[in-house]
């Protein structure tokens, strides 16, 4: 198992480059209500086919665990072993405090520091879980099968995926962002500024456990560098040695009858990726479930959701001319949507009304429809990791 300084964190690896350098932790829940968090963190997990009993006495590695606050439910399971692999020595320090606070006679759990992409062991986990970290790797396919690669036989492995459909509200915001307070600012300055502008929003977020700042941090500050990963593209970067189990938000159905089933004909990854292609445009709203969408307006969706996170990355890199592409791509995924879902629509086109017009625009005076719109931005999938049906002579 891999220790390493500060000094070996680049200011430009995904999310810890930008922890290590500002110091900070912005993943914290608001466990004010504990009950109600671990309600929360309980429905998650039976939605992905991890009820309480399947963690008891089992073992356990989470990766990016931030502060713990998530690692109060694992705990509340009873894992026999239970590892935490973070690089991040403010959200340790924190996680340590709070584990010590909840659970202070607790001998079953063990912080590491280490990257993710390097950290190894030759111990197999019965779970392995890592949220919020695969998506905006440099190669997310790559930090995926390393990180599924801890998983037993048989074991489920718990990840968190995101498309630039799911993420479209968000990419709109660091636009908006970038317009008003562009990324060469200091990065205090462009926390006060992003505050007054999307504290509105945030309040219309219907169930939010995390606080204004470190959301605004995290999803509208942080610089996005990389691409994200989508549910299809985890499928296929796992599906060597994993299959499948179940997702959240639920959109997999299976009716076949379990007796005509076996082997390759299970096709549970296929199956997968071709139920995502057609509910995925979802993703864009987290409110409303939209109709099916039809596969012609379903790729020009994503075609121009990819458009607005390509000017978004070179916007934060100071290229200012791009304005009215983004407009034009907002204008052409609400014309896309107008037939299904008017509601998501109407908050797209002011966004390009937004974008269109020239110089200094007050944007808490400008949306209506807009401040409450906030997709599906973080999918969640378990897999189960493929294992030989029949068991040697020698099991």
């Amino acid at each position: 198992m891999t220790k390493q300084d500060e000094n070996d964190v680049n200011e430009d690896e995904p999310y810890i480059g930008f922890y290590t350098k500002n110091k900070i932790s912005p993943v914290h829940q608001n466990i004010s209500d504990l009950e109600k968090h671990f309600s929360r963190r309980d429905y998650l997990y039976r939605t992905l086919g991890v009820p309480p009993y399947a963690l008891e006495g089992k073992s356990v590695v989470e990766f990016a665990p931030g502060s713990g606050h998530n690692a109060l439910y694992t705990m509340s399971l009873s894992p026999k072993r239970y590892l935490l692999v973070d690089m991040n020595t403010t959200g340790i320090d924190e996680g340590k405090a709070l584990l010590k606070e909840y659970y202070p006679n607790a001998d079953c759990y063990e912080f590491v520091r280490s990257k993710i992409q390097d950290f190894q062991s030759v111990e197999k986990f019965d779970v392995v879980i890592c949220e919020g970290a695969v998506p905006n790797q440099t190669d997310s396919a790559a930090f995926a099968r390393h990180v599924g690669s801890f998983v037993k036989p048989g074991g489920m492995l718990v990840i968190t995926v995101c498309d630039n459909v799911g993420v479209l509200s968000e990419l709109i915001r660091r636009l908006i962002a970038e317009k008003i307070c562009p990324s060469s600012e200091p990065f205090d300055t462009r926390l006060e500024a992003v505050r007054s502008i999307f504290a509105p929003h945030f309040e219309a977020i219907s169930g939010t456990s995390r606080p204004l700042d470190h959301w605004l941090m995290d999803n509208i500050i942080q610089k996005w560098l990389y691409p994200v990963f989508a549910v299809d593209e985890a499928i296929e970067a796992l599906q060597d040695a994993f299959e499948v189990y179940g997702t959240s938000p639920q959109f997999l159905t299976d009716w076949r009858w379990h007796k005509q089933i076996h082997g390759d004909e299970a096709g549970l990854n296929e199956r997968a990726i071709e139920q995502y292609k057609v509910h995925g445009i979802s993703f864009i709203n987290g409110s409303r479930l939209l109709p099916p969408v039809i596969v012609q307006d379903a790729d020009v969706i994503r075609q121009h959701a990819q458009k607005i996170w390509d000017y978004m990355i070179e916007i934060q890199d100071g290229n200012t001319d791009l304005w009215q592409m983004v407009a034009d791509s907002c204008n052409t995924i609400a014309a896309s949507l107008q037939a299904y879902d008017t509601q998501t629509s109407e908050a797209i086109k002011e966004a390009a009304v937004f974008f269109e017009r020239e110089g200094k625009v007050d944007p808490q005076a400008h949306f209506d429809k807009f401040t409450s719109l906030f997709g599906q931005g973080q999918q969640y999938i378990s897999f189960v990791r493929k294992r030989d049906l029949i068991p040697t002579a020698n099991a």
